[in-house]
């Protein structure tokens, strides 16, 4: 016997950075996301100490937009950066937000 049921909550959707003039497409297992920063897997990297503006968002819910500094950018060409992005001055219910998203 085998059921299937299709997913709507939207846990498994790709969260969609935009900053810098770019727009990345991160999988939820590639990206962890707190109240304090986000960590994600990019094919380019940005130099530490980089102030952005990148808006966190998912198709579950609504755009988060989150100012901050690129603190480590590690990794190679060939596997790709892993990158380390630190919010900073973010309002009470942009955090919100970004709780909910972590929680996901």
């Amino acid at each position: 016997m085998s059921a299937t049921r299709r997913d709507t909550s939207g846990v498994f959707d790709p969260i969609d950075l935009k900053g810098a003039g770019a727009t990345i497409s991160v999988s939820p297992e590639r990206c962890r996301i707190s109240a304090n920063g986000i960590e994600f897997h990019s094919a380019t990297s940005i130099p530490e100490m980089t102030e952005m503006t990148i808006e966190v968002s998912s198709e579950a819910g609504t755009p988060v937009s989150c100012k901050g500094v690129v603190v480590g950018s590690h990794g190679n060409e060939e596997m790709g950066y892993s990158i380390s992005f630190l919010f900073v001055g973010l309002p009470p219910a942009s955090l919100s937000q970004l709780e909910q998203l972590s929680l996901s």
